[in-house]
């Protein structure tokens, strides 16, 4: 569940159906992404399964399975090739997640608050938003040994904030403003504190989601109140 619907909001599956031409690309290129999900990422999975049943003792060095296999069993050309790609896909993945929320941060959320913004002062902002939310990374990652620590806490946080305003805004036509910015200040500072501050048996994720779901109805009420 974090995985899955937290990816949505992000720039996984969100931006990318939002920059199709028109509703049947985006249909169509989603169940086309979805299928190759499960046929060439699984490839990976099933190498690795492979791994641990004929090669038990590459356990013993931790998250580095794969890695090692190729070191260990494939010639030098395949290694080259192996960590070349694994390289491209890292530089990607981390340049696609620095500037996606830095160009979010300067122009949806500073841009608005400014007077007579132009484009030199918000390219401005946009690069000083790249340094901020690279400095963010850079501690989440030397915080955070475990790289699925790191993907696990990075879909909890947009699943909690963001998962529900984006679905209201999309099939409830009734949400107003209030509610949407209601359900990602509770959904967060609940994830926050039980999840960081006072971890209990229930995921944290799970009441961040609650708390979420009612800051929209609460939020929702209140507007809906105060215009009559």
């Amino acid at each position: 569940m974090t995985i899955g619907l937290g990816s949505i909001p992000g720039q996984d599956i969100f931006q990318r159906v939002m920059a199709a031409k028109n509703v049947k690309i985006a249909s169509r290129a989603s169940i086309y992404a979805g299928i190759m999900y499960l046929t060439i990422a699984m490839l990976p999975l099933i190498i690795s399964l492979m791994a641990v049943q004929l090669y038990p003792s590459l356990l013993q060095s931790g998250s580095l399975l794969i890695p090692n296999l190729v070191m260990q069993f494939t010639p030098y050309a395949m290694q080259v090739l192996f960590l070349g790609a694994l390289l491209s896909a890292l530089l990607s993945t981390t340049s696609g997640a620095i500037l996606a929320p830095a160009s979010v941060l300067g122009e949806n959320i500073i841009k608005p608050l400014l007077k007579n913004p132009n484009d030199q002062k918000v390219l401005r902002i946009i690069r000083l938003s790249v340094i901020l939310v690279t400095t963010a990374c850079v501690f989440l990652a030397t915080a955070r040994q475990n790289i699925f620590e790191l993907v696990g806490e990075a879909s909890a946080f947009s699943l909690v904030s963001l998962f529900i305003p984006l679905n209201a805004g999309l099939f409830w036509k009734k949400s107003k403003p209030l509610g949407s910015h209601l359900s990602m200040t509770m959904g967060l500072a609940v994830w926050i504190y039980f999840h960081f501050f006072e971890p209990i048996e229930i995921p944290a994720v799970c009441l961040g989601l609650l708390a979420g779901g009612l800051g929209l109805l609460v939020g929702n009420f209140i507007a809906s109140n105060s215009k009559k």
